[in-house]
């Protein structure tokens, strides 16, 4: 239990994270259980565990009251994915397929159009589904992923806060035989995602005019899009410069070519490319550095305390929530508030790791498996202990050496989790790493300012990729 001393966060966490994989692993297996069953089944384990623990340790009250707030942290764990997850509700779309027969669905776009090659896709939210035989209606829940082809102009109909009547076949997103393959069905059933469905015609899908108000999600929704949007109409960009520039604003990465996401792969810098705590930490070393031009002797606490958090989480709007945003933007804004309103504590940075992961958990945590933040992470556990430090008295070499050395930590934290998704690693990333990690600040910053209908602004950015 010391050593967990100057960690209490962390000694939270990891139980809840616990009961999360608990569910992850294990919940197959207790899905013919109602909740009030599962309940039972694990107090009366408590119950047995806490008898035996008393025996042993009746005098030890303190090692039997954390205990007790294990357990409890690891239930509430393993309960809030039982009751995040669709598929243990009757509403769940996917139990109300019917094989090859259209079904009519009222949807609603919960992410931006992706357009590839020969197709493009849109990630719906579904609503109602109506019966046309029986002339009646059931509310429903569940994302359903549609695919278009290519000559089918969806954009025409498209916006990002409108219902749809679909009438399409549903089918349910077949899991992958082989064990050794990514097991793409799960990954899109952890994002809700349960159904598939192909419409090759606008008769099928109807906008409809259904007015309400817009929540947190829809509005960033439609921020997104419209920043996306305006990259793709800007004609003083190429193709490329806009697909990147729409990926570190809003993380909307999906339309990048594929041969220069094998280029930054292979240079060990692709984390530049999919928004990610890198570039929340870029934008605050842009705001720390503004603030300290004009407030050098730091009196305007409040101000930049506001002003910095604020900016941090209009980001993480921008760019949907993402989990390595929240993640970075809850870790900066504790560390602002630490640094200027309570100077005299120091905070281990890995309790404020620690907080922020549970924060991400508890908002969706299915997110515990999610590529980006396991990446994000352990990127950031890897930089608080892996990396070299060396003091220098010259402030450029110095500089250098600290982009180099949360390089170094980033890779050896990561790189466990690259090996396994991505099956490959490169030697190259500090040298990499130093040349693109300036370019990138600067490139960031330009396509900030490119958003404002400036020419000259764009015209940059064109020439920065």
């Amino acid at each position: 239990m010391q050593r967990f001393a100057r960690y209490p966060l962390l000694r939270l966490l990891l139980p809840f994270i616990s009961g999360i994989l608990l569910y992850l692993f294990f919940s197959e297996n207790l899905r013919s259980f109602t909740v009030f069953q599962q309940f039972l089944l694990a107090l009366s384990l408590l119950i047995v565990l806490a008898i035996l623990l008393i025996i042993q340790l009746y005098k030890n009250i303190h090692l039997i009251i954390t205990f007790f707030i294990d357990i409890a942290l690891i239930i509430f764990g393993y309960e809030l994915c039982y009751f995040q997850d669709l598929r243990n509700y009757d509403t769940s779309v996917n139990h109300h397929l019917v094989e090859n027969f259209h079904q009519q669905i009222l949807v609603k776009p919960c992410d931006i159009i992706v357009h590839k090659e020969n197709f493009s896709r849109l990630v719906v939210e579904s609503h109602t589904l109506f019966d046309t035989q029986k002339r009646t209606y059931k509310t429903i829940k569940g994302k359903i992923m549609i695919y278009f082809p290519d000559e089918l102009n969806i954009d025409s109909i498209f916006h990002p806060n409108r219902y749809y009547l679909i009438s399409a076949k549903l089918k349910t997103i077949l899991p992958n035989e082989n064990p050794y393959a990514f097991n793409y069905s799960e990954y899109l059933n952890r994002q809700g995602i349960y159904t598939i469905a192909n419409i090759n015609s606008l008769s099928e899908i109807i906008p409809l005019n259904i007015k309400e108000k817009w929540n947190i999600q829809e509005w960033t929704l439609f921020v997104r899009h419209k920043i996306v949007e305006y990259f793709k109409t800007n004609i003083y960009l190429s193709e490329q410069a806009k697909a990147i520039a729409s990926a570190l604003l809003t993380g909307f990465d999906d339309e990048i070519d594929n041969q220069i996401i094998q280029s930054f792969s292979h240079s060990g810098t692709i984390h530049i490319l999919s928004v990610s705590g890198f570039h929340t930490g870029l934008l605050f070393l842009m705001i720390t550095f503004i603030f300290n031009l004009f407030d050098p002797y730091k009196k305007w606490r409040w101000a930049r305390i506001i002003t910095t958090i604020f900016i941090l989480f209009f980001y993480a709007f921008m760019a949907g929530f993402s989990p390595p945003i929240v993640r970075a933007s809850i870790m900066l804004s504790l560390i602002v508030i630490q640094q200027y309103l309570y100077t005299d504590r120091i905070i281990h940075p890995l309790n404020i790791l620690a907080a922020a992961a549970f924060f991400v958990l508890l908002y969706n945590p299915f997110f515990i498996d999610d590529i980006g933040f396991l990446l994000s992470f352990s990127a950031m556990i890897g930089i608080i202990y892996f990396s070299p430090k060396y003091i220098f008295e010259n402030q450029i070499v110095q500089s250098i050496w600290d982009i180099a050395s949360m390089s170094i930590g980033a890779q050896i934290g990561t790189l466990p989790f690259v090996l396994y998704f991505f099956h490959s690693f490169s030697f190259l990333f500090i040298l990499s790493n130093l040349l693109i990690v300036p370019l990138t600040t600067i490139i960031m910053f330009i396509a900030i300012l490119a958003l404002f209908p400036v020419p000259f602004f764009s015209r940059y950015l064109k020439y920065s990729y």
